[in-house]
């Protein structure tokens, strides 16, 4: 990749970008197809209490770890994506 001239670096890193969002778009509606197929055989889907999931990671240190790992710039990015963390 650093043999490339910036402007090809900035060409590829775009489309790799772009590909990761498609990807995850794809995934999304894989995964929504498949909940269907799995209650109509009975399966039973839970959804959790975010909120208080958030708070007991919160609490066991998880997001400050993270944070720190991460770094600033990261967290915001990821904040950004799943709204505030902690």
């Amino acid at each position: 990749m650093k043999a490339l001239p910036d402007e090809l670096q900035a060409l590829v890193r775009r489309e790799f970008d772009q590909a990761a969002v498609e990807q995850r778009e794809d995934t999304a509606k894989l995964n929504l197809t498949l909940k269907d197929q799995l209650t109509a055989k009975g399966i039973t889907f839970v959804q959790p209490d975010k909120d208080a999931f958030r708070k007991g990671l919160t609490t066991a240190g998880f997001y400050k770890e993270w944070r720190a790992k991460f770094g600033e710039d990261n967290w915001k990015t990821l904040e950004s994506a799943v709204g505030a963390l902690a």
